[in-house]
């Protein structure tokens, strides 16, 4: 078997690389992040390098807000006034679905999937294909990061992937600006996915298992003056007697007989 000379073999062309692509892509982000400009003014640039570089015509961003809403909060290709109008809650519509499973999604025919939602003020009943991807801190969803084209388009793994790089920029860019507000950035807040440690205050040294209970700030009480004085008066002082009664009925019984620091506890 006689060979070829080395010299005389071509070897074949190398297909674009969507590696050298997504450094491109994410050199310009880069470039957005370090520059001045507001919060909202570099997530607008961010969608509108997005939808360039991967040639779409929609590219979007939903932010996880207060009450598991997942709100638009950039976008370029749709309404403009759907921008912090459009709301889905998590597992509501395929962007709400992508939040709730923390998974991407790719599809080349949106319209035709049973979780499709369509919202007539986004304008985007005339796009077909869709990928999305969870942004993702701490292992906690706290938005979506979309894609759309008109055609019926498949979306390759490389693109996927060149997505979820992206989105944990924008999680950075959500947790660390000035586009929700303060209480929103609260321990522990976003979707659960994996399991959370939260900072407590250690009543008793030692170990324990048992189920936690993360106690909520208290409800606001917005009326301080009772309609009804009288009314509430005679039912404060029905509460307080029927406290006294249940104190002495615990004095009474065998268990509080014996003289003790506790039974001087109760009685003042």
């Amino acid at each position: 078997m006689v060979r070829p000379p080395f010299d005389n073999f071509t070897k074949p062309d190398a297909a674009p690389t969507v590696i050298s692509s997504s450094r491109r892509l994410l050199s310009r982000l880069r470039g957005t992040m370090a520059g001045d400009g507001e919060p909202q003014e570099r997530l607008d640039s961010i969608v509108s390098i997005i939808a360039a570089d991967l040639v779409a015509e929609v590219c979007s961003v939903y932010v996880l807000r207060a009450g598991d809403i997942l709100e638009l909060f950039a976008a370029t290709g749709l309404s403009p006034k759907a921008i912090h109008l459009t709301r889905l809650a998590i597992g509501e519509g395929l962007i709400g679905a992508i939040a709730s499973q923390a998974k991407p999604m790719a599809l080349q025919d949106a319209q035709n999937n049973p979780a499709f939602v369509y919202r007539p003020e986004t304008g985007g009943k005339i796009f077909h294909s869709l990928v999305g991807v969870p942004i993702l801190r701490g292992g906690r969803v706290t938005g979506v990061l979309a894609v759309q084209n008109r055609t019926r388009r498949h979306y390759t793994d490389e693109e996927v992937e060149t997505l979820e790089t992206i989105a944990m920029v924008i999680a950075e860019l959500i947790a660390g600006e000035n586009l929700i507000g303060i209480d929103e950035h609260k321990e522990g807040g976003g979707h659960a996915l994996l399991p959370v440690t939260l900072d407590g205050v250690r009543l008793s040294g030692g170990i324990a298992v048992g189920k936690a209970i993360q106690h909520e700030q208290r409800a606001q009480v917005l009326t301080l003056v009772a309609e009804d004085t009288e009314e509430e008066k005679n039912r404060l002082n029905l509460a307080v007697g029927e406290m006294h009664k249940s104190i002495d009925e615990m004095l009474e019984a065998k268990e509080m007989v014996l003289a003790g620091e506790h039974r001087e506890v109760l009685k003042t």
